[in-house]
């Protein structure tokens, strides 16, 4: 066979085959069998007869060339849309999960908050049950029982919160129709509840009271913060009898009630002898009573003032030093002492006004005295007999009477 013009040495050598020896030539895949192509020489790469630079290229023996066409495209298309919609997944499936999380948070709270409430019902059933029972023991004159439902000892003296007092003070004024209206509990944290008040209603006698008696959690049980009220009795003075007890003057703890306070001494009184008590929680208890003389104090002080005066009048001195208020001079007579005597002549007491001092728990007074004196005497060797003769003077009496038994002297 001829070559074809314009060619010289070896023929070109073509992939898969189709040289001299070799096997036969094999078109390219999807592609139809032509002849050799021609070649332009005067370019510098070789390229199929007709093809102008720039056109497909060929990569290298058995290579085929790349092709762009719609299946690449719609590829593309599909993965960002893939994408696009797991993106939507992943936010929906977070929205999701985030609302579950919130719907659960609130069944949560829901659940909490019932279970709060239920806690809350109980606790303050059981505080109101503690303060109706602790007024329950006082209207049963249990004193030992009452102090059980203390938080704490009361502080102070306790030795008139006992059942005689208590059952005295019942015989006076009974305490009645004991009944828990409302209980209150504060909420320190979420379900814990330690202080709380019971609005409780009662009467002590014919009075209805009603008061907010704070109570307090210790441990499991709740108690009263407050079961007893201190009540000045006087710092000075006799002993108290109080609702049948003695005891000295001071302060005492005292439960809600009625009370009288005398003094144990008939010659000493109280201004005041009774009071009632309204409420653990009282806040004006300075319930002080003041000592005073009374009757009978007045008029055994008035006796044993009229004995020290008599008893001047037995003296046979013109100026006794026990009896100041006897003051005679001889003015140029001599006085026979054995001879002398003294006559009252008024009554010092007729209006006397005591002053009494609680703290000595003495009366005083001041009062006049006239007396009258009698004797023989000489004068220049002559033996005589005085005219009667009076004086007034001012004497102060003080009579103590602690003891029960008066003990008077001249101040």
């Amino acid at each position: 066979m001829s070559q074809p013009p314009g060619f010289g040495g070896p023929s070109p050598q073509w992939p898969h085959g189709g040289g001299p020896g070799g096997p036969p030539h094999q078109p390219w895949p999807h592609q139809p069998q032509q002849q050799n192509p021609g070649f332009d020489l005067h370019s510098t790469q070789l390229y199929p007869t007709g093809q102008p630079p720039g056109g497909q290229q060929f990569h290298g023996a058995g290579t085929p060339p790349p092709t762009k066409g719609p299946r690449n495209t719609k590829k593309i298309v599909l993965i960002v849309i893939a994408a696009l919609l797991a993106l939507i997944l992943a936010i929906v499936g977070i929205l999701l999960f985030r609302n579950h999380q919130e719907r659960v948070a609130e069944e949560e709270a829901r659940v909490a908050a019932e279970q709060r409430k239920v806690e809350e019902s109980r606790q303050a059933t059981d505080a109101g049950a503690t303060a109706e029972a602790f007024f329950e023991a006082l209207a049963q004159s249990d004193a030992d029982k009452a102090l059980t439902f203390a938080a704490e000892t009361p502080e102070g003296n306790n030795d008139l919160l006992t059942r005689d007092v208590l059952m005295e003070a019942n015989k006076r004024a009974a305490l009645t129709g004991v009944g828990v209206d409302e209980t209150r509990l504060t909420e320190e944290t979420p379900g814990v509840w330690n202080t709380g008040t019971a609005t409780v209603s009662y009467s002590l006698g014919e009075d209805p009271q009603t008061i907010d008696l704070p109570l307090r959690r210790v441990g499991a049980e709740w108690k009263v913060d407050q079961v007893a009220a201190p009540v000045n009795l006087g710092l000075n003075g006799p002993d108290r009898l109080v609702n049948g007890v003695t005891v000295p003057p001071g302060a005492y703890n005292l439960f809600p009630g009625s009370y009288s306070v005398t003094s144990t001494n008939p010659l000493i009184g109280l201004d005041r002898t009774e009071f009632v008590l309204d409420a653990p929680t009282a806040s004006d208890t300075d319930w002080e009573p003041e000592p005073v003389l009374s009757d009978e104090g007045r008029t055994r002080s008035i006796e044993a003032g009229r004995r020290i005066i008599d008893d001047c009048m037995k003296v046979k001195e013109l100026q006794p030093e026990n009896c100041r208020f006897i003051l005679w001079e001889e003015q140029g007579l001599t006085i026979d002492r054995s001879s002398i005597t003294y006559t009252l002549k008024n009554d010092p007491f007729q209006d006397v006004e005591f002053r009494f001092n609680g703290a000595t728990m003495t009366a005083t007074a001041t009062v006049p005295v006239t007396n009258e004196i009698r004797a023989t005497a000489t004068q220049n060797g002559r033996r005589g007999t005085l005219v009667p003769t009076q004086q007034t003077n001012t004497i102060g009496i003080a009579v103590k009477l602690g003891s029960g038994t008066p003990e008077a002297s001249f101040t």
